[in-house]
């Protein structure tokens, strides 16, 4: 088995190559494969590496703890359980956002802007933009 890496990806998060001996590769999780050596087995399907401090570039191994697939979603979801007042980025009006609605907010990977308190609000920054734009 040859090991390429560490490198980052698009998330920030390091992850190796692995190639094994019948010749097919893997993209594995840097953190994961320092838990495994440290273990000496493979890691099971539903067992995750969580970062204890939340730096997902703090990869020693005291730093390191082997955790249930469900628990660890569950430790990460923590953030999205309680209604958040933001404001608007167009008028500045302070409004609630839903668990639900941070969720649809917080984890887009694009280049999305927000948040709005309304759909007038969007368009309007909508139609400032293309302006800006001409």
């Amino acid at each position: 088995m040859k090991i390429y890496g560490p490198y980052k990806g698009k998330d920030g998060r390091l992850r190796c190559v692995v190639i094994y001996e019948d010749g097919k590769r893997k993209t594995v999780s840097y953190p994961r494969l320092l838990m495994e050596n440290y273990l000496k087995r493979n890691l099971l399907p539903e067992e995750d590496v969580h970062h204890i401090d939340g730096d997902v570039l703090n990869n020693d191994i005291c730093n390191l703890e082997l955790i249930n697939h469900s628990d660890h979603c569950r430790k990460h979801s923590i953030k999205y359980t309680n209604d958040v007042i933001v404001s608007c980025i167009y008028c500045g009006k302070e409004f609630t956002l839903t668990p639900k609605q941070q969720r649809g907010l917080f984890n887009r990977r694009n280049e999305k802007v927000g948040p709005f308190c309304s759909r007038t609000c969007s368009g309007k920054y909508g139609a400032d933009v293309q302006r800006a734009a001409k």
